[in-house]
């Protein structure tokens, strides 16, 4: 039982691991898409 409790709290600290990245991966996809639309005018070309 106490192997398969710590095979359980492994896997729960890699997905909780992997869920951090996402939400950086998330918030970084969010601030690029900002920074494009700033960067573009009214007629939607790069300035």
């Amino acid at each position: 039982m106490t192997v398969e409790l710590d095979r359980l709290r492994s896997l729960a600290s890699v997905i909780g691991a992997a869920e951090d990245q996402l939400a950086v991966a998330r918030w970084t996809l969010r601030e690029t898409a900002v920074a494009r639309a700033r960067t573009k005018d009214w007629s939607g070309t790069e300035q």
